[in-house]
């Protein structure tokens, strides 16, 4: 699962060379499509790879079925409060209030760029047709209404944060945790 609000686009060329040793998904939010997908894939167990404020959808398809998530691959992601930072408390405003201010807060151009530069010591590492694919994403039809139902329903995932952990515990999943020095969002 990508971050917000891009599609596959980031991963274009991580994803041919998985192939051939695993069976790729990249699934868009909402995450009605992978568990669905998951039910129809004759029991088979992943690997939940889940950048940024994605992890949520798979901590929940690992607390309804265990036995499915093999392992997760976790880049630049939280399931800590303490690990939150201030950057994203836009989030949890927009949670608690779908006000238009907190709405225009954490869907715009500004925020989308700065996700990928923020904390860069080169910005002139990071490919512009990242941010501007991202962009565009989140501004076909649609895809706004999806990005805003997920932030405002990320509250409950922080309710559950406890919960997973225990269920991390329990079920000891194989886990990678992946950070990129300075993430804007997260510890």
């Amino acid at each position: 699962m990508h971050g917000f609000p891009s599609s596959s686009h980031m991963f274009r060329n991580l994803i041919p060379r998985l192939n051939g040793d695993f069976h790729v998904v990249a699934a868009d939010l909402p995450g009605d499509f992978l568990r669905g997908r998951r039910r129809g894939s004759g029991g088979a167990r992943g690997v939940a790879a889940d950048p940024r404020l994605r992890p949520p959808v798979a901590l929940r398809l690992h607390h309804s079925n265990p036995t499915r998530v093999a392992a997760f691959v976790v880049q630049n992601a939280n399931a800590y409060k303490a690990g939150l930072t201030p950057a994203f408390q836009p989030i949890i405003d927009y949670g608690n209030d779908q006000s238009d201010v907190n709405e225009r807060s954490v869907l715009n151009f500004e925020t989308a760029k700065f996700q990928f530069l923020h904390g860069m010591p080169d910005v002139t590492l990071v490919s512009p047709d990242a941010i501007i694919s991202c962009q565009y994403t989140l501004d076909t039809p649609g895809n706004d209404t999806i990005q805003l139902s997920y932030f405002a329903d990320y509250n409950s995932s922080i309710a559950l944060y406890d919960t997973w952990h225990a269920d991390i515990r329990r079920n000891q999943p194989a886990v990678l945790v992946l950070f990129r020095k300075n993430d804007p969002f997260f510890f």
